[in-house]
């Protein structure tokens, strides 16, 4: 009965069937905010409702049990007579959300279950340890992960900062708190006593702080507070806080496009997750507490930008002139109404962003407050997306659950959530017993139980046969090559260097001293123009950086330069010495391989059972093609614009240009080849330029690689999709602009199954800025791949973690190496500019022959 009469109230404004369903438990955070309810709160409506009601409705929208909307709980405080503190409503209930609690945390990373997690045992920076222990007491206990204190307890730091920051904009500076200093020195006198502080920053008998602004909310309103009658209306026109719940922790945060601030672009979330974690502010100008926190949303921004993307979302204001007034607000000149129209908004949003002054992208929600209600985000609300699109962290309820410091505290252990699984590795590869990776490698017949690369020990125990025919590759670049030992590792420094890798860098220099280089010269090869060496010298480091950097702006000119001062053979030796340099300092910036102690070591000098490697082609598996979806507009990759200035058009142009261009060094006969290769390699001629060229001129460099790649690709067949494989090549080679080895993708993918119309749509896919068609993990794999051409040493733990979460460790290390191993043969191609075959040269290669269709075609 109590029911019936609230709710025919309620009827009397066409709100009670929209409350009903709220009732019934219907709180999906996907509803809009203005569904419910279904026009604006006039303050006759809400005196309306507080008239209508009688002392046991509140008792009884308590008794709705335990599955209510929040917003029935806020309601009936209001109606109880609440003074909005941190137990009102909501605020009791709506509390943080975190996959990084004690509990969980210490689960993870307390090896020795002693109760406390110490500086070793965590896997992160120094920096991140001091910032989770709070306590400063060096171990992380639970104490540290204690954040239950609401945000607006009046300690003396808060009141000494509410007092301070005069312009409320979040940040104190230094002339602002000049004059704080002048307001405790009462007596003027150049200096504070204890007694001045104390006094000042002593709470009042209210139980909070002494200045206005460091009261909750409810307190600060007016001298009298807000009436219920505005509180009602607050809470209907979702100016105290949004209706709906937001998404809970780890669901998938809901997707959605904004305009920025300054209307210049817009920004969709979808296209920022994958990368790096996200962190999502909801905040607005009105809300004071939102404000005051703009200076550590701002520290947060610089400490974490390189690891993390900010964005804010501005939202509904909390207190406009025309809704729950503050006179807070009105002393520091924040005193606008509820925007009528979304250019109001904007205008507010660019006037809050001028003030506050953050360094990340602020995004204005639309005026029906979709994002906003979608996300609970009025009147403020911090969110931590993580490399999957799932919600990691959410905050409580605002203003009391406003904590930045409990979003840094997620944020750094989401960044280090799997580096347990890094560090186990890299420890491993950091001992001294080499047993373990021995156990691992197939049968040495010489040469065993040596100190082994940490590379090597970090891929044996996934890829053991790959990683002994790796080893042979090493071996050979390192002894066997035409090229002079010192201006060989002086290249393979310079490319090291280039690619930023420390480990590859330190070997090269050890090489180097093994081979008698003087010191003179190695310094040298940090300063511009080689000082010290030669002529002839200067031409092949000069080479080696284009190489490196850009293999496409290497000229006819230069390389004949080379083959005159080396000759054909060391000239082509050192084509294949880059082509390995750029394949092996990628998967080391991938593993994050350290330096061995006492290393760099030695070349290992290893012979292993010959059966342990695969000489003979392993054919394509029977092709399981899926269609590729329709583009939907809204992929998972950030937008490159240079991505963009070669066109699907322009790339085929280019692939023609290819076919009509000459190889630069002189493609030899098949029997001259043939006279290079181990028996059983290459058993009838082939066509394929690169084989020609390779073996031809440097076999004792190209049949190890050939046989890494062999072994490698047998190793890895079972689970390797190779038309997936060929889009990740494609990237590499559009990124790397080597038309030839694009071509061979062309080429492969045919063998693989795809005619003529599938290779050119997944082509002007991926071409474009457009990869939805694609599943979310191929395009982060195709991300992954760009990125590794285009600036390896950036890649990071969260990465190569996504590629695991997505593919599985086994299958997410075959794409790392394999999108490392395209760097050898793009270089190969552009190097030597090998002239494109015009018929399939690898249905030869392969031993197979095309399918009826295909021959159709």
């Amino acid at each position: 009965m109590i029911m019936t009469t609230f709710w025919k109230s309620l009827g009397r404004f066409a709100l009670a069937g929209a409350a009903v369903v709220a009732l019934s438990g219907a709180d999906d955070p996907r509803t809009t905010a203005r569904s419910w309810p279904p026009g604006p709160i006039t303050p006759e409506v809400a005196q309306a409702i507080i008239d209508g009601q009688n002392p046991e409705i509140a008792k009884a929208l308590q008794e709705t049990g335990p599955g209510r909307p929040e917003w029935v709980d806020m309601l009936a405080d209001i109606l109880e007579g609440s003074n909005m503190g941190p137990n009102s409503g909501w605020f009791r209930t709506a509390l943080t959300q975190t996959r990084f609690g004690w509990t969980d945390t210490r689960k993870r990373l307390d090896q020795d279950g002693d109760g406390q997690i110490s500086r070793q045992e965590f896997p992160g920076s120094d920096a991140d340890f001091a910032r989770l222990d709070r306590n400063r007491d060096g171990v992380l206990t639970e104490p540290d992960f204690d954040f239950s204190s609401h945000s607006l307890t009046p300690t003396p730091g808060l009141i000494w900062f509410s007092r301070a920051d005069t312009d409320g904009n979040g940040k104190v500076s230094r002339d602002e708190f000049d004059a704080l200093f002048k307001t405790f020195d009462s007596g003027g006198q150049g200096f504070l006593s204890q007694t001045d502080l104390v006094d000042a920053l002593t709470p009042t008998s209210r139980g909070s702080a002494r200045p206005a602004a460091a009261r909750p909310e409810a307190a600060r309103a007016s001298n009298d507070g807000p009436s219920k009658a505005t509180l009602v209306r607050g809470l209907f026109n979702q100016e105290i806080g949004s209706l709906q719940p937001g998404p809970k922790l780890d669901e998938v945060a809901p997707d959605f496009t904004l305009k920025t601030n300054d209307g210049k672009s817009e920004i969709t979330l979808s296209k920022l997750v994958g990368p790096k974690p996200v962190v999502l502010i909801f905040g607005n100008f009105t809300c004071g507490p939102f404000r005051s926190h703009a200076g550590n949303f701002d520290k947060l921004y610089q400490r974490y930008k390189d690891r993390a993307t900010f964005v804010m979302v501005y939202v509904r204001e909390a207190h406009p002139t025309d809704g729950w007034r503050m006179e807070s607000n009105d002393r520091v000149g924040v005193s606008p109404a509820q925007p009528k129209n979304y250019e109001e908004r904007v205008a507010i949003a660019q006037t809050c962003g001028r003030h506050l002054n953050l360094g990340f992208p602020m995004l204005v929600d639309t005026l029906d407050d979709r994002v906003g209600a979608e996300y609970s985000g009025m009147p403020g609300r911090f969110y931590l997306i993580d490399h999957a699109g799932k919600v990691a962290f959410k905050n409580g309820r605002g203003p009391f659950g406003f904590k930045p410091a409990e979003l840094e505290h997620s944020l750094i252990l989401l960044l280090q959530q799997e580096a347990p699984t890094v560090t186990d590795h890299q420890t491993r590869a950091l001992t001294p017993e080499d047993e373990n990776a021995w156990k691992d490698l197939p049968k040495a017949v010489q040469g065993g139980n040596q100190p082994l690369p940490s590379w090597a020990k970090l891929l044996a125990a996934e890829v053991p046969k790959s990683t002994a025919a790796f080893l042979q590759l090493d071996l050979a670049q390192r002894t066997r090559s035409p090229v002079d030992p010192k201006l060989r590792a002086a290249m393979r420094w310079v490319a090291a260097h280039d690619n930023h890798c420390s480990y590859a860098e330190a070997y090269a220099v050890a090489d180097a001293r093994r081979a008698g280089l003087d010191e003179a010269r190695i310094d040298a090869l940090g300063r511009e123009g080689y000082p010290g060496w030669s002529d002839a010298d200067r031409a092949a480091l000069v080479f080696a950086h284009k190489m490196t950097v850009d293999s496409d702006s290497v000229t006819d000119a230069e390389f004949a330069e080379l083959v005159k001062q080396f000759g054909e053979k060391r000239a082509a030796s050192m084509v294949l010495l880059l082509a390995y340099a750029n394949f092996q300092d990628r998967v080391l910036l991938c593993l994050r391989a350290p330096i061995e102690p006492g290393g760099p070591l030695p070349p290992v000098e290893v012979t292993f059972d010959p059966a342990s490697f695969v000489t003979g082609m392993t054919p394509p598996p029977t092709p399981v093609k899926s269609p590729l979806a329709r583009p939907s507009g809204k992929d998972l990759v950030e937008d490159d614009p240079r991505w963009l200035e070669a066109t699907y058009d322009t790339l085929q142009g280019r692939l023609e240009a290819q076919r009509r261009k000459p190889t630069r060094l002189r493609i030899p006969p098949w029997d001259e080849v043939a006279r290079n290769l181990p028996p059983g390699l290459i058993n009838k001629p082939s066509d394929i330029v690169w084989y020609r060229i390779a073996f031809g001129y440097a076999p004792e460099l190209a049949v190890p690689f050939e046989v890494y790649m062999r072994t490698s690709g047998a190793e890895a067949s079972p689970k390797w999709d190779r038309i997936f494989g060929q889009g990740l090549f494609w990237v590499t080679t559009k990124a790397v602009k080597c038309p030839y080895c694009m071509g061979h993708c062309e080429m492969n993918w045919e063998v693989a199954g795809l005619n003529k119309e599938e290779i050119a749509e997944r082509s002007r896919l991926l071409a474009g800025d457009d990869w939805s068609s694609f599943p979310a993990a191929e395009q982060h794999a195709y991300q992954f791949a760009r990125k590794l051409t285009t600036a390896p040493w950036t890649i990071t733990n969260d990465e190569i973690d996504t590629l695991k979460r997505e593919f599985g460790p086994d299958r997410a290390l075959l794409v790392m190496l394999n999108a490392s191993r395209y760097h050898y043969m793009t270089r190969i191609s552009n190097g030597f500019q090998l002239t494109l075959e015009r018929e399939n040269v690898f249905y030869d290669y392969y031993n197979t022959k095309p399918s009826p269709s295909a021959e159709r075609r």
